[in-house]
C-alpha cells in the first residue's frame, strides 16, 4: 500500500531525504523494514494511502 510521509523538519531516514512537504511513496519502493523504521520515527508522520481505484467501465453503447 502506498504511504504518505510528512516530516516536522527535513530529515534522512530509511536511506532517503524527507522534506517538510508530504511525499507519497508508491507501494514497493521501500522494504517492510524501512516502512516500519519510518513509522516509529517521532519526527515523521506516516499515513497509508488508498490505491487509486480504476475507472468504472462504461456499458457498451447500443
Amino acid at each position: 500500500m502506498p504511504i504518505r510521509v510528512t516530516a516536522r523538519h527535513p530529515i534522512r531516514r530509511a536511506g532517503r531525504h524527507w522534506p517538510a512537504e508530504p511525499v507519497t511513496v508508491p507501494d514497493g519502493d521501500l522494504t517492510d523494514a524501512q516502512v516500519e523504521a519510518l513509522r516509529v520515527e517521532p519526527e515523521l508522520t506516516v499515513e497509508d494511502v488508498a490505491p487509486a481505484k480504476p475507472p468504472k467501465e462504461k456499458p457498451p453503447a447500443k
